[in-house]
C-alpha cells in the first residue's frame, strides 16, 4: 500500500499502478502485483491490480491488467532485522513471516513494565512485519522469440535453483533490494 497524497502524485491526483484515480480520503493507493498466464496471449505476464477507479469508500480491487510480458516468475522476500541494529539479518517470504510455526526469528523486546503496554502495541511489537526494513523483488524474464539458442538454456531462478528451460529462449533473473522509507536510518539494506 502507498499513502498517495495529492502533493506527490502526477497531476495532483493519486493513481494506482494502472493510472486509475484513487478517490478515497485519505488517498491510500493499493497495488497488487502477480504473474499469471494471460488468456489473450497465452504467455506468462506481470499483472497489476489496483484500487483506483472504484467508488469512494469501496474496499474492492478491480481485475488486474498485464503490465509486462514474458515475465516467467516473480518472488518478493522481505529484509528482516532480528536484533534492532537497523541492518537486515535475513530475507524471508511473506508466508514465513506470517506463519507462527516457522523458525523465523521473532522480535525480542526488553520491556520494563509489560502491564502498562496497551494491547494494540503488543500486537504491533509481535508482528514480524514491524521489523522488515526492505523488500527484495526478483523477476525471471525470457526473450519474446523462441529458437534463439541452439539448446535449452540453464538459468538460476529467484530462489537460486538451477532450471533447464523447456524451449530455446534466453532467460535471466533480475533482482533489486528496495529500502522501505521510514524503516531505516539511511541504510540501503
Amino acid at each position: 500500500m502507498i499513502d498517495g497524497l495529492n502533493s506527490n502524485s502526477s497531476g495532483g491526483v493519486p493513481a494506482d499502478c494502472l493510472g486509475q484515480a484513487v478517490t478515497t480520503v485519505p488517498a491510500i493507493v493499493e497495488n497488487r502485483f502477480y504473474v499469471q498466464v494471460n488468456p489473450v496471449t497465452g504467455r506468462r505476464e506481470l499483472f497489476c491490480a489496483g484500487n483506483g477507479g472504484t467508488a469512494p469508500g469501496a474496499t474492492n480491487i478491480l481485475p488486474g491488467q498485464p503490465i509486462a510480458d514474458n515475465v516467467v516468475d516473480m518472488k518478493v522476500t522481505y529484509g528482516y532485522d532480528q536484533d534492532d541494529n537497523q541492518s537486515v539479518d535475513g530475507f524471508y517470504t511473506a508466508a514465513q513471516l506470517t506463519d507462527a510455526a516457522t523458525t523465523v526469528p521473532m522480535p525480542d523486546y526488553q520491556v520494563k513494565d509489560p502491564d502498562r503496554i496497551p494491547a494494540e502495541t503488543w500486537t504491533l511489537m509481535s508482528n514480524r512485519f514491524f521489523k522488515v526494513l526492505s523488500a527484495r523483488v526478483c523477476l525471471v524474464m525470457r526473450s519474446a522469440n523462441d529458437n534463439i539458442t541452439p539448446t535449452a538454456q540453464k538459468y538460476r531462478d529467484c530462489s537460486g535453483n538451477l532450471v533447464t528451460a523447456t524451449d530455446k529462449r534466453l532467460y535471466a533473473a533480475f533482482s533489486s533490494v528496495i529500502s522501505l522509507r521510514g524503516r531505516t536510518n539511511g541504510r540501503t539494506l
